[in-house]
């Protein structure tokens, strides 16, 4: 078998880009859930890309997280996954996910409630 340097080239890079991915959504869960910890609401500015082959989050800005989302942004769709995908990513009941800008736009605010702040 001939060796290939563009299939090794394009192999590692597609490793290091999946690695490089992973740990910058490692980064931006743990800062997340960080912010769970002081036990107030906050809110985060999301990008969504929807029909997303898979569901994920990366670093868009310094302000806004991307979101991909494997849902179309037809009927509500792409909305209530960010709901469920933020819900199961922060152990976090739905109803302490809201979106409270951006309904209809692929930039939105999520509202994000710590358990302990349900009464």
């Amino acid at each position: 078998m001939p060796y290939n340097t563009y299939e090794n080239f394009t192999t590692f890079l597609t490793i290091f880009l999946y690695i490089i991915e992973s740990i910058f959504m490692s980064e931006i869960i743990e800062n997340l859930k960080s912010e769970l910890e002081k036990n107030q609401p906050f809110t985060i500015k999301i990008k969504v890309v929807a029909k997303a082959k898979q569901n994920g989050i990366e670093f868009f800005t310094d302000e806004i997280i991307k979101v991909k989302i494997n849902k179309p942004a037809v009927d509500g769709k792409a909305n209530k996954a960010i709901i469920d995908y933020f819900s199961n990513l922060l152990n976090l009941p739905k109803t302490n996910i809201t979106i409270t800008r951006g309904e209809k736009s692929s930039l939105k605010d999520l509202r994000i409630i710590p358990k302990s702040r349900i009464i």
